[in-house]
């Protein structure tokens, strides 16, 4: 929307859902260049007049993401930012004047020049009082006609690397770019891309100085301006005490997350809800709270009235200084009384790879943990409180070890993890475990893959497994169990529907292997042979989607438990202390229109996998969707799509 301070007059140009547009007006107002999102998420650049006498037009169309316009002081140059060449953000540029692209080098370089010389004269326009006449833009300006239509035609790239660029800026001559290089460097380079100049640390660029001299930027939360000519930053110091009304704050804070979340929930209905009455009501009890926990318990529970996943209220708190994390041998253990008095810890079953199996003196299951550090336990002391603080550091463990006529004392060194270094190697042993049983569970003849989350480590994961667990195996089970989702469903989708099309067998091989594929030729590594997948309750967001696709297309039968019912796209909004919100903000169904929120995908053989089958080592999942498997391959002709 477009408002004249003059007459308080409003007018909408542009209409549309999407709430993160990006915008800047032309140097002389007459036009303004926004980004937006189409339903596909590709956002595109658009210009449309500032007095709404024409229709936006799109002058990138590109089914990626061309971001943050940028205009230079005659109107000729827009910048802009996109991931249009290997999914990496580099610095484009397109010439609106179209005469601009017949120049040669010589003349670009002359026009250059020339337009940094005008952008040097512009000044400050003097405010404006109602009913006096516009200022004019000074600048010596050569008439020109601006083409639009074909616009996209032009684009040219200005920065071709690897890294990507963000808070991107164009001087008011075109001719010298600003933007963050790979989240590190803050860099400017002139206009053909030459001339590369590191001006500090990556930082927040809020904008140019008028005449593009200087570029203005936030860091840690100060205020910074850094010459683009190079040398030392200035950061103005800006030093006040503010009083808060800790009740106002929290009830500001609350308004405002109730606010957003009403405005952007994905079910603009609320799920029936009053909305607005709820509020109130729960305003009640926000004016109650004192700390920062109360605040997020009375939040939560308001948007938990909504009954759905991927919500919350986030607050940020102090770090304990004093916190000592309790080192894990890698054990499971109970606790057991000594015959000499006090108690020990008895090893019931070591983690492969973890501390307790890469010992001086490895512990087996039966040992019983009497001494750590030369300490005996003191009532009523557990293992974890004595083991605080040691991970990474080498301890003495004291143990015994049953022998035929009792048992025998020993002393070992072992090095403690992290919890989250013990969780990783729990995992490697249990997908270690599922492989072995479906190799024996089907003499060989299927392969096995665990996907761990939907992320980009897991699914490199999956592309080197592929070809590891798949190689000479007549079919693969994969498994999306205890998954707690991400975004690399359709990268997986794309290794596991692709149909085969061709085959090649190259010069001296037998013509008989057929099925055969250059994998250069390959976006991903691709599977076609038959396929089962396993899923639980605990298989949640985009593994979700995952599961639901792999029934939707029809690829093979999914085995184990419906799963969690929590698929919804959120976006985070900042409250004024720096709180967060998490918002869903985009819905996801099934062909059929179904909402997979509440909806998990459903499995076409139904297993339990019971709390008792897992302390017995027992899978009956995996067990299932080996043998469903197994009696599809040595069905006659059996086709897997």
């Amino acid at each position: 929307m477009v408002k004249d301070l003059t007459s308080g007059e409003k007018q909408t140009l542009v209409e549309g859902w999407d709430f993160s547009m990006h915008w800047r007006w032309s140097h002389d107002g007459q036009y303004i260049a926004y980004s937006r999102n189409d339903l596909n998420f590709s956002s595109n650049i658009f210009i449309v007049p500032a007095d709404g006498s024409e229709e936006p037009v799109n002058i990138t169309r590109h089914p990626r993401n061309d971001l943050n316009p940028r205009w230079s002081a005659d109107g000729r140059i827009l910048s802009f930012i996109s991931n249009r060449s290997d999914d990496n953000y580099d610095v484009y540029r397109v010439y609106l004047d179209p005469d601009m692209e017949n120049m040669t080098t010589r003349e670009l370089h002359n026009y250059y020049r020339e337009a940094g010389k005008e952008a040097e004269k512009i000044r400050p326009l003097p405010v404006r009082l109602p009913g006096s006449p516009p200022v004019p833009v000074p600048l010596s300006l050569e008439p020109w006609e601006m083409d639009l239509e074909n616009a996209w035609r032009r684009i040219e790239p200005v920065t071709r690397s690897p890294l990507n660029k963000t808070s991107n800026e164009m001087t008011p001559g075109g001719d010298l770019f600003v933007f963050n290089s790979g989240g590190d460097d803050l860099v400017a380079i002139k206009w053909d891309g030459s001339e590369r100049k590191r001006l500090g640390s990556a930082v927040n660029v809020q904008g140019l100085g008028i005449t593009g001299k200087r570029a203005v930027y936030i860091l840690r939360g100060e205020a910074g301006i850094a010459p683009l000519a190079g040398g030392e930053h200035r950061r103005p110091g800006i030093s006040e005490n503010v009083r808060i009304d800790k009740k106002e704050q929290s009830l500001q804070k609350f308004r405002e997350a109730a606010r957003v979340m009403q405005e952007y929930f994905y079910q603009p209905d609320m799920k029936g809800l009053d909305w607005p009455s709820l509020t109130r009501e729960y305003e009640e009890l926000v004016k109650r709270t004192r700390t920062a926990s109360e605040f997020s318990d009375i939040s939560n529970r308001f948007m938990g009235e909504l009954g759905a996943s991927h919500t919350g209220v986030f607050n940020p708190g102090p770090e304990a200084g004093t916190r000592e994390p309790s080192g894990r041998l890698g054990i499971d253990y109970q606790q057991v009384p000594l015959e000499d008095g006090g108690y020990g810890f008895r090893v019931k079953d070591v983690v492969p790879g973890g501390p307790a199996h890469r010992s001086a003196v490895p512990l087996q299951p039966g040992d019983i943990i009497t001494h750590i550090d030369m300490h005996r336990f003191e009532e009523p002391e557990t293992l974890l409180q004595r083991l605080r603080g040691t991970a990474g550091r080498e301890v003495v463990v004291g143990f015994k070890r049953p022998a035929e006529d009792g048992f025998l004392s020993h002393n070992t060194l072992a090095r403690p993890v992290s919890y989250e270094d013990l969780a990783a190697l729990r995992y490697e042993a249990f997908r270690d475990e599922s492989s072995r049983k479906v190799s024996s569970l089907s003499d060989g003849r299927l392969g096995y893959i665990h996907i761990q989350t939907m992320n980009q480590a897991s699914l490199e994961d999956f592309q080197a497994h592929l070809y590891a667990a798949a190689q000479g195996k007549e079919g693969l089970i994969i498994d999306v169990r205890n998954n707690a989702g991400g975004y690399t469903t359709d990268l997986i989708l794309a290794s596991i529907m692709t149909r085969e099309h061709a085959y090649t067998v190259p010069a001296g091989a037998d013509p008989q292997k057929t099925g055969h594929y250059p994998q250069d030729r390959l976006p991903v590594p691709r599977y076609t042979l038959p396929i089962n997948m396993l899923a639980n309750e605990k298989s949640y967001s985009n593994s979700e989607i995952l599961a639901h696709a792999f029934k939707t297309l029809d690829r093979g039968v999914l085995v184990g438990e419906q799963t969690y019912g929590g698929v919804i796209s959120t976006s985070g909004y900042r409250l004024i202390d720096g709180a967060q919100v998490r918002v869903p903000s985009r819905g996801w169904y099934l062909p059929d229109g179904t909402d997979m929120e509440q909806s998990g995908a459903g499995p076409d053989l139904r297993v339990e996998q019971t709390p008792e089958d897992e302390a017995a080592g027992r899978d009956p999942q995996l067990e299932k969707a080996v043998e469903n498997l197994l009696e599809r391959l040595d069905l006659p002709a059996v086709e897997d799509r």
